[in-house]
Formats: C-alpha cells, structure tokens, sequence
C-alpha cells in the first residue's frame, strides 16, 4: 500500500514538472516588424509587409533587440526625414521631392508572445 501511494505520488510529480517545462518552452517572443508606405495623404502606396525580425526566450531579451534594431534604421536615414514615436517601436521615415512631402513609409516592430501572430490586426497609426 505505501509502495503504491509512492508510486502514485511520484507519477503525479512527474507530470506536473513535465507540464510545467512545457508552458516554459511555450513562453518564446517573437520580434515581428511590419512595414508600409503610405502618400502623403495617408492612403495606402502598397500591401503591410510582415516578416519576423528574431525570436527570443524573454520579452526584456525582445524589447532589448527591438531597440537597437530601431536604433539602427535610424542611424541609416536622413535624420531631418525620420521621426521614432514614443513608444520607441514605430519608426516614421518621410521622402521628399522640391520640398514637398512625397511619401511616408511606416516601420512597426512588435514583441508579441510566441503563437500570436499579429497580421490582420487594425493597424494602430
């Protein structure tokens, strides 16, 4: 009898660690970017593109890579031309011909948990 509740409690702790190593496994991060360029009216000039920038084990390791990655589509445009919002995910890069406004093309990057796959989403500008 002690043998069997042994057994069953050693059963049960198995499974319970094994679950538990698998929502760890689970909690992946995934740097998405989605980019678009718009008129200067803000209609649409072409479809979103999405692609996948990395994936990571934290979301602080995520945040982290989204900044420099921001950090270095700014250092390769026209400062006078690009503006970073706020939220430091969303980069606004302006093109101009004569000194008027031509276009605007928008880079968005999200740390989204692994399984969540944000194309058809609102888009938020």
């Amino acid at each position: 009898m002690i043998r069997l509740a042994r057994t069953a409690s050693l059963l049960v702790a198995f499974f319970l660690l094994t679950s538990a190593a698998t929502a760890y496994a689970e909690c992946a991060w995934v740097l998405w970017q989605r980019s678009q360029d718009f008129s200067q009216d803000w209609t649409p000039r072409s479809p979103e593109k999405w692609t996948i920038e990395g994936t990571f084990e934290r979301q602080s390791e995520c945040r982290q890579d989204r900044d420099e990655t921001m950090d270095k589509f700014e250092k390769h445009q026209d400062p006078p031309a690009v503006r970073r919002q706020k939220d430091n995910r969303r980069l606004l890069t302006n093109f101009y011909a004569n000194g008027q406004l031509q276009s605007t093309n928008v880079v968005t990057l999200w740390c989204m948990p692994s399984g969540t796959d944000p194309r058809g989403l609102v888009p938020d500008r």
